[in-house]
């Protein structure tokens, strides 16, 4: 190489340099991701996931808490227009100081919406056609199968009635022993499993 040029020395220096480089990119681009690399991607993919979860359980109780709060708007309607019929609103024992429970849920299910659970309602019964008459079959409102005795209302022996259903998946709780209201109390527990303080500051209610 002595012997060329100073300029031809140039090139075949470049053209080696280059050349090196280019394998160097090569492995470069062979070479893949380091295991920091791959941790640091599965933790942001993970942190995401966790964003877009918690967004659709908060978008999902929104969409449940209004749903609850339509369907008790629309169940005091009935109350009301079930006491100008029969002089009274169904009656329900149900204490409003512990979770919405079963016996309150049984009431209006059988009051309003003629439902119990072994067959349909006794067709001649006077409640049971009131509700035919007055409740809208295609409600959205929901029932359990379970059962839950409940006094009829016209004299004859307990009946068992399926469970009115809040959008949370409980029951609702009804009662006309007046601690909140001087008509009657209506509410959804809103998902909570128990009855503490801070439980019942999440209920939806109609006081």
């Amino acid at each position: 190489m002595t012997d060329l040029p100073a300029r031809n020395r140039s090139l075949v220096f470049l053209t080696a340099a280059a050349s090196r480089g280019g394998v160097g990119r090569a492995a470069c681009r062979q070479r893949g991701f380091t295991l920091l690399e791959l941790l640091t991607v599965i933790a942001i993919i993970v942190v995401l996931a966790g964003l877009i979860l918690g967004g659709m359980g908060y978008a999902q109780q929104k969409s449940a808490s209004a749903r609850a709060t339509g369907e008790i708007a629309a169940l005091s309607n009935l109350l009301e227009a079930f006491k100008a019929d029969f002089g009274d609103y169904p009656q329900s024992s149900q204490s409003t100081t512990a979770k919405a429970g079963n016996g309150g849920a049984a009431v209006l299910a059988y009051y309003l919406f003629g439902k119990q659970a072994a067959s349909d309602a006794d067709e001649g019964s006077a409640i049971v056609k009131w509700a035919k008459k007055n409740s809208w079959p295609e409600s959205g409102l929901s029932e359990s199968a379970q059962t839950e005795p409940v006094p009829d209302p016209e004299g004859g022996a307990n009946i068992s009635s399926r469970y009115l259903i809040d959008p949370f998946g409980n029951p609702y709780g009804y009662s006309t022993n007046k601690t909140n209201n001087p008509t009657f109390d209506l509410w959804s527990g809103a998902g909570t499993t128990a009855a503490t303080a801070d439980d019942q500051r999440r209920w939806i209610t109609n006081w």
